[in-house]
C-alpha cells in the first residue's frame, strides 16, 4: 500500500456530496466522500492510473459523465496531510475543517457551481486498483437564493434598531 501521485483536477462538479460522513445503504457510517466529476479528455488518462471510473447513464441528449467516488480522510496516515478545503462563497472565502466541511452537503444553504481539487492516488493492492485521497479543493459556491433573502431581511430588520 503506497501514497503515490498527485492528481488534478480543475473546473469540475461534485455529485453525491457526502462530507459528514453519514451512513447509507452504499456508505458506512463515518466515511466521508463525494463523486469528482471527470472531464471526457481526462476519462483515459484516469483509467490508466488503476482508477475506478465509473460512467452514468446517457442523458436524454445521448451525453454520459463520467465520475470518480474521492475519499476525505481526516485521519490519514502519518506523513499525509489532512485535506485542505477553501469555500469561497460569493466575495468571501474560508477554509474548512473537520466540523465546518459538512456545510458543504446542505444544498438549502449553498449551490456549488465548480470545484477545483487535487486528489493522492493509493494503491491499496498489488493488483494496481487504486482509490483517489482528496489533498485539495477549492470550492466555488453561491447562496441558495432563499439563504440570501435570509440575509438580506435580517440584514435590514438588524439596521432599523
Amino acid at each position: 500500500m503506497a501514497y503515490n501521485d498527485v492528481v488534478y483536477v480543475e473546473n469540475t462538479k461534485i455529485w453525491f456530496p457526502n462530507f459528514s460522513g453519514k451512513g447509507g445503504p452504499i456508505n458506512p457510517e463515518g466515511r466521508r466522500n463525494f463523486c469528482l466529476v471527470i472531464p471526457d479528455d481526462r476519462v483515459e488518462e484516469l483509467l490508466g492510473l488503476g482508477l475506478n471510473v465509473k460512467s452514468s447513464k446517457p442523458s436524454e441528449d445521448g451525453h454520459v459523465a463520467h465520475y470518480l467516488k474521492v475519499d476525505v480522510n481526516y485521519t490519514p496516515p502519518q506523513g499525509i496531510a489532512k485535506p485542505r478545503i477553501t469555500l469561497f462563497l460569493d466575495n468571501s472565502y474560508a477554509d474548512l475543517d473537520e466540523e465546518t466541511v459538512k456545510d458543504l452537503d446542505d444544498s438549502s444553504l449553498l449551490t456549488i457551481t465548480s470545484v477545483d481539487c487535487s486528489f493522492r492516488l493509493y494503491r491499496y493492492n498489488d493488483a494496481g486498483n487504486t482509490s483517489a485521497k482528496l489533498s485539495e479543493m477549492l470550492v466555488y459556491a453561491q447562496e441558495s437564493q432563499i439563504a440570501a433573502k435570509r440575509k438580506a431581511i435580517i440584514g435590514s430588520l438588524e439596521h432599523e434598531e
